[in-house]
């Protein structure tokens, strides 16, 4: 069994469940407010992203096959081997989901890993996992990119929520989506040069096309 870009052998020690689970719940809860009984429930092919100052904060489901060399060795996966193979797994991640600003990749300063039910939704396996991951720029950041490569043949896509937030206020939001077709995203971009002349010369157009409307009604009642 291999992992996507990681060649090394699973041979880690086993980790007990619940110290993982409590992290990664004290990680919604800090980043984004969410409370306890929400912070598990991220649907599957849904994600966040959240920019607070030059952090960018990023909460996705995943399916656990596209972490999978040939997307079909395994499609699910136990607390038990989500411990085990937790550093093989956040190599992967590290590997497969690249956050970028003007050029900088952002640092992951923290991956955390968790299956959507807490357990496993039946004691033996979920077919999700939950990924956590707080990215750091050295500036806050204005357009952010997040591209993928952990796809899974036959899977939907992400569709990604974006918000930048200051303390308690959000800022701005946006919506995108990622897909195996479309592996990269764009959030905060600025308008291009060509967007913005278009809307500086709007006004001076609707009133080129006024001033030609009145001048036809005047004639008409001549």
């Amino acid at each position: 069994m291999h992992y996507k870009n990681n060649t090394q052998s699973l041979a880690w020690p086993c980790v007990r469940a619940k110290p993982f689970f409590v992290a990664a719940l004290a990680f919604l809860l800090l980043t984004f407010g969410t409370s306890a009984s929400q912070a598990h429930l991220m649907p599957a092919g849904k994600g966040t992203l959240n920019v607070v100052g030059s952090k960018a904060y990023i909460v996705v489901s995943l399916p656990v096959s596209s972490f999978f060399e040939g997307n079909s060795a395994k499609t699910s996966i136990s607390q038990v081997e989500l411990s085990r193979d937790e550093t093989a797994l956040r190599d992967t991640v590290r590997a497969g989901i690249q956050v970028t600003s003007a050029g900088e990749a952002a640092r992951f300063d923290q991956i955390l890993l968790s299956l959507p039910s807490g357990e496993g939704h039946d004691g033996t396996g979920d077919e999700d996992l939950l990924v956590m991951i707080v990215a750091r720029f050295s500036a806050p950041p204005t357009a952010v990119k997040l591209a993928s490569s952990l796809w899974t043949k036959g899977k939907g896509g992400l569709a990604i929520k974006a918000t930048i937030s200051e303390g308690e206020k959000t800022l701005a939001t946006e919506m995108g989506e990622l897909s195996s077709h479309k592996k990269s995203v764009v959030f905060f971009a600025p308008p291009s040069e060509s967007t913005s002349a278009k809307l500086l010369a709007l006004p001076i157009i609707l009133l080129f096309v006024g001033t030609l409307f009145v001048a036809y009604r005047r004639r008409r009642k001549r």
